[in-house]
């Protein structure tokens, strides 16, 4: 490979700034947005908490932001800048990068409320990364779901221009396994192809559950069936922990 495209095949990071610094410069540039949608989520769904207990939710949020968005980018800058020249990110969609919003009996969705972060973060993405495809990892159903919510602005929608429909992926689609004590899924987890063994340890491991089983397996298949395409899992689940690319977002 010659060095023109060995250049363009990586992310150019100006020699006067780390990666660090580009992604602390990128959170600064969108801290106050973020600030202020937070506020205003925190006042309403603590509007019964004193503003002491108010105030320390709103910092724990903050920083559970802040977390999501530079841990996110720094997985993508390390890995389509030092070794992948193309890759995927998928994200869990229910409390990752919002909440559902439920009708007074709590048994329909009537909307999605998105976290402060996730659409400046998802546009981000789009565009600093153009070969990094973004999409679900999800428990959603694909079709007559998630996929149907991305073309309706009161759900999904804000996301469609950011999501690759091809890389939305549901557990609903994967044949359930069956049942593993916590040693079997110990394990399952020595053999799979995306976890960090080194970060393996038994003494810490406390079992995984059937949703986080089914995106593993889903994970694998990917793995599988293209092993040069590396993939980035957010998910407020544990299981990213474990994964040589994962994220763990704080719950929203």
């Amino acid at each position: 490979m010659n060095s023109h495209s060995e250049r363009s095949s990586r992310i150019d990071v100006p020699p006067n700034k780390t990666r660090e610094e580009n992604v602390d410069e990128f959170w600064f540039s969108i801290q106050a947005e973020v600030e202020t949608a937070l506020r205003k989520y925190v006042k309403e769904r603590y509007r019964a908490y004193d503003p002491e207990e108010q105030e320390e939710n709103y910092r724990e949020a903050l920083a559970g932001e802040e977390a999501l968005v530079k841990e996110t980018l720094m997985k993508a800058e390390r890995m389509l800048g030092e070794r992948a020249t193309q890759g995927r990110i998928l994200f869990d969609v229910d409390n990752t990068l919002g909440r559902a919003a439920y009708d007074s009996e709590g048994e329909n969705i009537i909307g999605f409320s998105f976290r402060p972060a996730a659409l400046f973060l998802l546009r981000h993405l789009k565009e600093k990364f153009p070969s990094l495809a973004i999409g679900f990892l999800t428990t959603r159903g694909r079709q007559g779901g998630v996929l149907d919510q991305l073309r309706q602005q009161d759900f999904l929608g804000p996301m469609s221009p950011y999501v690759d429909e091809r890389e939305v992926y549901s557990t609903r689609d994967v044949p359930e396994r069956d049942s593993m004590d916590v040693e079997g899924e110990y394990n399952y987890l020595t053999r799979h192809p995306d976890v960090d063994q080194a970060v393996l340890n038994p003494e810490n491991f406390y079992g995984l559950t059937p949703g986080e089983i089914s995106k593993l397996e889903i994970l694998k298949n990917l793995h599988e069936r293209a092993p040069a395409i590396s993939t980035i899992v957010v998910d407020d689940q544990s299981f990213p922990q474990y994964l040589k690319n994962g994220v763990r977002a704080k719950y929203f």
